[in-house]
Formats: structure tokens, sequence, C-alpha cells
């Protein structure tokens, strides 16, 4: 079984297999997003459409993650855990897990989408 977890740092850090901290993006929280979360398409675009770390960034991590299943796949390692953390668990590690997963729905691979902290 696939996870896709989202999490967030100051809530401490969860078993995974792979963690990616994505606190180097671009923090929705300090504009005029901050109420939103990483589920919503507004956060998910304006993460993709910064300058500093937009699309090209976020494909490179999701490319690696994408190999790193097929790998762990390979390996008959179960279950595999991928975890994206950010500050507080509410916009940038969430809207990695959501496209992460959007990537995995549209290659017919199954797995499960846990947002830890998106609630706190």
């Amino acid at each position: 079984m696939l996870t896709i977890t989202s999490f967030g740092y100051k809530h401490g850090q969860p078993s995974a297999n792979v963690l990616i901290d994505v606190r180097f993006l671009w923090n929705p929280y300090w504009t005029e997003f901050w109420y939103l979360r990483g589920t919503d398409k507004l956060v998910q675009n304006g993460m993709l459409s910064n300058s500093d770390c937009g699309v090209e960034k976020i494909e490179q991590v999701l490319d690696a993650c994408l190999n790193l299943i097929a790998l762990y796949g390979g390996a008959h390692r179960s279950p595999i855990v991928i975890a994206f953390g950010c500050t507080g668990g509410h916009h940038r590690s969430v809207a990695m897990a959501e496209m992460l997963s959007k990537r995995l729905r549209d290659k017919g691979i199954e797995h499960r989408v846990i947002h830890r902290d998106v609630s706190k």
C-alpha cells in the first residue's frame, strides 16, 4: 500500500520511507491565501506560478517521487509512505501531496492521501 501524507514540522515528523521538506517553496501563509489550504486550487496554482520555486522545481520533486515509488515497488517494499512536510501542515505540504496524488491517479497507481495536520 502506498500512502502520501502531509504534515507540519511544528507538530512532529511522521514515520516515512521518504520525507521531503518543502519549506523552500513559496509560502501561501504570507499572502492573501493564508486562510486557504493546499487542497485549494488557488494555493496549488500560486505555488506553480511562483517565480522563485515554481513549476520547474515542483516538477523535479514530483518526478523524483515517482521514480522512488517505482524503485520501492520494484523491491517489493510495502507499505511505502512518502511524507511532505512544511511548517504548519496547511499549505505547501498539502498541495504537494495533492499534486503527487493527481499524478498517481493519472497513472492508475492505487494510493491513499492523509493530511495529518491540515485541521490543526
